[in-house]
C-alpha cells in the first residue's frame, strides 16, 4: 500500500481582516509626529541659533584681534573709521590695506544670523565702531568739529583708563524695524541700536580683546549697563 506524505496546511488570514494599517491607526500616527516636530523643532532652532550666537562671537573675537593688530602697526592708535570701511567710490568697501589686511576674510564682517536679504543690504557689515573709542565721541558726546579727525586719524588706546569696560565694536541692528536709524555708515552713535537677533541680545567687542553680550535695543545716547544708571557705550571725556 502506498503511503501519501501529509503536506502541512497554511493557516488563513481571518476573513474580514485585511492587512495594513487602519485609518484610525494611521490618524493617530500623524497625531503622534505632529506632536514630535512641535517639540523638537523649536529645539533644533534654539540649537541653530546658538550655533550661530557662537560663530557671531567669533568673529567678533577675530574682527576685534585685527583692530588691535592695525593698532600695534599704527602706534597704538585705534583704526579710524575709514580704515575699516570707504564709501569713497559711492559704495561702501573694505578700505585697501586697512583692517581687511589683517582679516582676509569679508565673512567676518557680518553677523550669521542675518538673513540672506539683509547680507545682501548696503553697507555690507554689521559690526560698527563704537564712536566714543575715536575722536568724535571721545569726550562722551557727538563732537562735529572733529568728524573729519575721526574719519582718518586713530586715537590712542592709552587715553582709555579701563578697556576691559570700553566697548570697541558693536552688533549692530540692521532692520528698520528694529531701529530708528537702521546700520548705514561704520560708526555707533546717536540712536544707533544693538542688534536683538541672539535670544534679545547682541554681542560686543571690547577694547581690550575680549568679546560679551549685553542687552539688545539699546542705543548709543541712553544706554546702560543693567541694574545701573552708568552708560554702556560712552563716558567720560577722556581727551587731555
Amino acid at each position: 500500500m502506498r503511503r501519501v506524505a501529509c503536506v502541512p496546511r497554511l493557516p488563513r488570514l481571518p476573513r474580514g481582516r485585511a492587512s495594513g494599517f487602519t485609518l484610525i491607526e494611521l490618524l493617530v500616527v500623524i497625531a503622534i509626529i505632529a506632536i514630535l516636530a512641535a517639540i523638537l523643532f523649536p529645539v533644533f532652532a534654539r540649537a541653530r541659533e546658538r550655533a550661530r550666537q557662537a560663530a557671531c562671537i567669533n568673529n567678533m573675537k577675530q574682527l576685534g584681534l585685527a583692530f588691535l593688530m592695525y593698532a600695534d602697526d599704527n602706534s597704538n592708535r585705534i583704526p579710524p573709521f575709514q580704515a575699516y570701511f570707504t564709501n569713497r567710490t559711492g559704495t561702501w568697501q573694505p578700505t585697501p590695506n586697512g583692517i581687511i589686511a589683517y582679516t582676509k576674510a569679508r565673512a567676518i564682517d557680518q553677523c550669521p544670523s542675518l538673513t540672506r536679504v539683509e547680507k545682501q543690504q548696503p553697507p555690507p557689515w554689521s559690526y560698527s565702531i563704537n564712536a566714543y573709542c575715536t575722536w568724535v565721541g571721545a569726550k562722551g558726546y557727538y563732537d562735529n568739529s572733529l568728524v573729519q579727525r575721526a574719519e582718518f586719524d586713530g586715537i590712542p588706546i592709552s587715553l582709555y583708563p579701563n578697556p576691559s569696560r570700553t566697548i570697541l565694536l558693536v552688533d549692530e541692528s540692521k532692520r528698520l524695524e528694529d531701529s530708528p536709524t537702521p546700520l548705514n555708515d561704520p560708526a555707533f552713535v546717536f540712536t544707533d541700536t544693538t542688534t536683538n537677533r541672539h535670544d534679545g541680545k547682541a554681542n560686543v567687542t571690547f577694547l581690550d580683546g575680549r568679546v560679551g553680550t549685553v542687552p539688545g535695543g539699546l542705543d548709543w545716547n541712553n544706554g546702560t549697563w543693567p541694574g545701573t544708571n552708568e552708560l554702556m557705550f560712552r563716558g567720560p571725556s577722556v581727551l587731555p
